[in-house]
């Protein structure tokens, strides 16, 4: 799955700097963050250096906003699944 990258549409693959970036401000933010949706609103989807929205960008270069496309995600795994 694509990660955030900070300041910048997000790529496939996530730095080591970006990645110590977004642990860092998850661990700042933990003590807010008890589900899934809170993560994303608060860690993952705008960036708290220059409140810009964080991007994905997928290999066929089409973007979207981080946050749209994880609670999309989030929604498809937490449907029941079906026998």
């Amino acid at each position: 799955m694509p990660i955030p990258q900070y300041g910048s549409c997000l790529a496939p693959e996530i730095s080591p700097i970006h990645r110590k970036s977004l642990r860092g401000k998850w661990r700042a933010t933990l003590d807010d963050i008890t589900t899934a949706q809170d993560f994303i609103a608060k860690v993952a989807s705008v960036s708290s250096t220059t409140g810009q929205p964080y991007r994905i960008r997928f290999p066929d270069g089409h973007e979207v906003l981080s946050g749209d496309y994880l609670r999309t995600v989030l929604q498809q795994l937490e449907q029941p699944s079906t026998p």
